[in-house]
């Protein structure tokens, strides 16, 4: 499984032109690609078809292949077995050049998977809603990496509409963009949170308000009366965890 990105996107603008938008990135569509079964033992890869008819929000319906007989045909990794020195260079030619599906995607979208609900989705993390403004917002989950690339594509196509993008993976890094008429106007990344201060500067709240300060950090406002920082496991320690450790020693010893 990859390491998710959590995404949240805010499009403000014109009404009508809002509208538009919506209706493009929920525009129905089918895809190809062959499923593969097992027969006499054998992998046999047959015709199928993937729909769409409410997709939410389709980087698809942003920008999609035109090759697609090598977008659903061409394998992914055509040279295997290759010596350590070869395989950056590879792995560079096939992100530049490879029209198959996995390549493409992560060239034109930024992320290996679409973000689109399909018709045999019964909870998708895919969602739009319309905020208290009339702002058009999205939330939605990639796999490894934000997605710049293709809401720069989008913003191209809207120009008159501001394009306030959100991003955090999991382990916590992140950041904060906004595109307007196909441009990067304004960009701020952050990395992986280290202290309680790394969230108080980005105004989120920290693991140890959550009620468990045993994960937090040395920083956090713990109260020292039941906990202490141990600096060898790097996490507090309630104090009476530590009066059982020091009376099972004492008679250990004592025995």
């Amino acid at each position: 499984m990859p390491n998710w990105v959590f995404n949240s996107l805010v499009v403000s603008g014109e009404k009508s032109e809002l509208d538009k938008m919506v209706a493009q990135l929920n525009q129905p569509f089918v895809k190809h690609f062959p499923e593969h079964k097992f027969e006499n033992g054998e992998i046999v890869w047959v015709a199928d078809e993937q729909h769409y008819d409410n997709p939410v929000f389709a980087f698809w319906n942003i920008v999609k292949p035109t090759d697609l007989e090598a977008y659903y045909g061409e394998e992914i990794h055509k040279k295997t077995n290759l010596e350590p020195e070869d395989f950056m260079a590879e792995f560079v030619r096939s992100m530049r050049e490879d029209n198959d599906w996995y390549h493409w995607n992560c060239r034109n979208w930024g992320t290996k998977w679409d973000v689109a609900v399909d018709n045999k989705s019964d909870y998708s993390d895919t969602r739009m809603e319309i905020t208290d403004d009339g702002s058009v917002m999205y939330h939605f989950n990639t796999a490894w990496s934000p997605v710049g690339e293709v809401l720069i594509k989008l913003s191209e196509q809207y120009p008159t509409l501001e394009f306030d993008y959100e991003y955090e993976e999991e382990q916590g890094w992140g950041g904060k963009c906004t595109f307007l008429g196909g441009e990067d106007v304004a960009c701020d990344e952050y990395d992986i949170p280290m202290s309680h201060a790394d969230y108080k500067d980005r105004d989120q709240e920290c693991v140890c308000e959550y009620g468990d300060p045993e994960n937090g950090y040395e920083d956090c406002p713990v109260d020292t009366t039941k906990f202490k920082w141990d600096s060898e496991l790097e996490e507090w320690v309630e104090l009476s965890d530590l009066s059982d450790t020091l009376v099972s020693t004492t008679n250990l010893q004592g025995e």
